[in-house]
């Protein structure tokens, strides 16, 4: 939607019916995303338990929850085929490295142009910020409020977010542990949402090509806000969220 609210101003746009519907579909995906149990459906496909966890310490499985002896640390999972770890490896120092490299790559992607309008021969540069502006200028408040959260308050929220993890764990707080946990939860599930303003270049790119009268080309900012995208995806991937609740072991 916001991709077509920009092309209406250089060109005609209708939604058919088939944009209704897969816009119904999108709805439905999420709603299935929303109520299903991942661990019924393991539960499904195979035992939720390898035998000899009856006692002893345990693991689980990182993929599907699978219970294991943790004699079975390194092996596969019986069920899902992932490798087994008591916990991921080298998490911390991953998390950090990955959350660095997107804090580094922040800046640039909200300073700089993330695409160029060129019409009848005269550059329109566009930043997040400006495009933000641009929705709310012609009233479409409700796709500013989505891009401003999606595109600048997310990615910000996952990098304190995870800042906030590792410093903890460095520090061994166990202070609001709980809070932390549903923040890390919340964290991984929204991160793919931060890839909206990818997705609407990419399709501006490749559908407003009318040569000299107007095109659309992506600028070094979309690369910037890209690699943040994928950088604060895989540093949320990478941490370990039990590693919090070990600083709660360790304490108590």
């Amino acid at each position: 939607m916001v991709a077509y609210t920009r092309i209406q101003s250089v060109a005609v746009i209708e939604v058919a019916t088939g944009g209704l519907a897969f816009a119904g579909f999108v709805f439905t995906v999420l709603l299935i995303d929303r109520v299903i149990d991942r661990h019924v459906v393991w539960d499904a496909i195979g035992p939720g338990a390898m035998p000899g966890v009856e006692a002893g310490e345990i693991i689980d499985c990182l993929e599907c929850g699978l219970i294991a002896p943790v004699s079975a640390a390194g092996a596969l999972c019986p069920r899902c085929a992932a490798t087994l770890h008591r916990r991921k490896p080298d998490s911390l120092q991953r998390t950090a490295a990955l959350g660095a490299a997107a804090f580094l790559l922040y800046i640039p992607a909200n300073l700089l142009p993330i695409l160029r309008i060129v019409r009848f021969g005269r550059d329109d540069p566009a930043t997040i910020f400006s495009g933000v502006r641009e929705l709310l200028a012609i009233g479409l408040w409700p796709l500013a409020v989505i891009v401003f959260t999606a595109s600048i308050v997310i990615p910000l929220i996952k990098l304190t977010g995870l800042t906030w993890f590792l410093v903890a764990i460095r520090l061994g707080v166990t202070r609001r542990v709980m809070a932390r946990t549903r923040l890390y939860r919340f964290i991984e599930g929204i991160g793919r949402w931060s890839n909206i303003d990818v997705f609407m270049l990419s399709i501006l790119v490749a559908l407003v090509q009318f040569g000299s009268l107007t095109r659309v080309e992506a600028e070094p900012g979309a690369v910037a806000f890209a690699g943040v995208v994928v950088l604060t995806m895989l540093a949320s991937r990478a941490f370990d969220a039990r590693l919090m609740w070990d600083r709660v072991e360790d304490r108590a």
